[in-house]
């Protein structure tokens, strides 16, 4: 994909004024986000805490969930979960260790 000086002045723009324009319309925050915004890791972090305390609730409250549904849950997607975090904080460590050389 070739990034034209017009594409790249839009996606500034759109990074300094946080245009949430489709939030406007009802969309929400999430639905406005383009793949050129940028959120803070906090934000993240929060928004992955939020959606862990909804599947906390979903598997103690959801009466229609089957005990080899929520096996099924914490054996495969719990433990998908704790590898990508593991990689993540992997990557954190080798970051802080200077191991990743500077993108020109």
């Amino acid at each position: 994909m070739k990034i034209t000086k017009k594409f790249l002045r839009e996606m500034i723009i759109q990074e300094w004024t946080n245009d949430y324009q489709l939030a406007i319309d009802g969309g929400g925050k999430e639905m406005a986000r383009s793949d050129f915004q940028s959120t803070s890791f906090e934000d993240d972090v929060t928004r992955i805490w939020a959606l862990l305390d909804d599947m906390e609730t979903i598997v103690r409250e959801d009466k229609l969930l089957k005990t080899q549904d929520i096996q099924y849950f914490r054996d495969h997607h719990l433990d998908n979960l704790s590898k990508k975090i593991g990689m993540v904080a992997s990557v954190i460590d080798a970051r802080v260790a200077g191991k990743f050389d500077e993108v020109e």
